[in-house]
């Protein structure tokens, strides 16, 4: 009955996928723009949403599939989401009363190293 899925790629070591941590953040500012996204449907905006749409966008603009992205590019990729969260009619509600729309990452990070022990 299932699809036999083909084993996933490795990720290049000097990759944003390769590191679980900046990868973890990455997956969580992307799961973020879902829910923003999911919440401008409460106010009346009905664009298509697509959850790939943001994903083609990435690799269009940085050449390279979202988390096969160098390393070094890892602020970069975290500006445009983060720009893209923010640009929600959720993120510009929330940003205009002053509530964060996402964690900075030192705070994600400590966190993720905090439950490592």
């Amino acid at each position: 009955f299932g699809r036999k899925r083909s084993p996933r790629m490795q990720y290049p070591v000097d990759s944003i996928g390769a590191d679980t941590i900046k990868k973890g953040y990455i997956d969580y500012l992307i799961k973020r723009y879902y829910d923003y996204r999911q919440a401008d449907t409460s106010y009346g905006s009905f664009r298509p949403f697509s959850h790939a749409e943001i994903h083609t966008t990435i690799q269009r603009r940085f050449k390279a599939k979202t988390f096969f992205i160098h390393v070094s590019r890892f602020e970069e990729l975290c500006v445009f989401i983060k720009g893209r969260v923010d640009q929600t009619i959720q993120g510009r509600n929330d940003r205009s009363r002053g509530i964060p729309n996402y964690d900075a990452f030192e705070c994600y990070e400590a966190e993720q190293l905090r439950h490592g022990q």
